[in-house]
């Protein structure tokens, strides 16, 4: 499970360093992180944000360009507790993510996506969410990049 997050991001951000027009993000969560329902996730610590689509404020990716982009999003649950995340574009449900409060879980999940210039794309949480981060560990995540036109 841990070695799944980590490749993930690492393989994350060798993507995102190739995107071909420099517009790529990836966040994550150094300290643990309880999400209220209806909430925007905001990530704490930014590793890559070529173009200033992501909003450290908000959490909200807003496209640069118009085209395809990819976006990866993952997360590992606090000890007994769950979360239930879903990916927007705009206003508009995409996929979810859902760890059961049993033990440490983690759960993510990958959509490609046609955005407009100025579309944003944002984690919210469906319901009160449990989010393990360390400065040594993390393993909640959020990347996108543009991949073509």
């Amino acid at each position: 499970m841990f070695l799944t997050v980590a490749v993930s991001v690492i393989v994350s951000v060798i993507f995102c360093a190739n995107s071909a027009d420099g517009t790529a993000f990836s966040v994550g969560f150094k300290t643990s992180q309880t999400v209220a329902a209806g909430s925007t996730v905001v990530y704490d610590q930014v590793y890559l944000n070529d173009g200033n689509g992501y909003n450290t404020d908000t959490g909200v990716f807003k496209a640069t360009k118009g085209g395809i982009y990819v976006f990866y999003f993952v997360a590992l649950n606090v000890y007994g507790y769950q979360f239930l995340l879903d990916l927007y574009k705009n206003e508009y449900y995409m996929i979810s993510a859902y760890s059961q409060p049993s033990a440490y879980n983690s759960a993510g999940h990958q959509l490609s996506l046609r955005l407009i210039k100025g579309d944003r794309v944002y984690i919210k949480a469906r319901i009160l969410s449990y989010l393990l981060g360390r400065p040594q560990e993390v393993y909640s995540t959020f990347t996108g990049y543009w991949i073509a036109a």
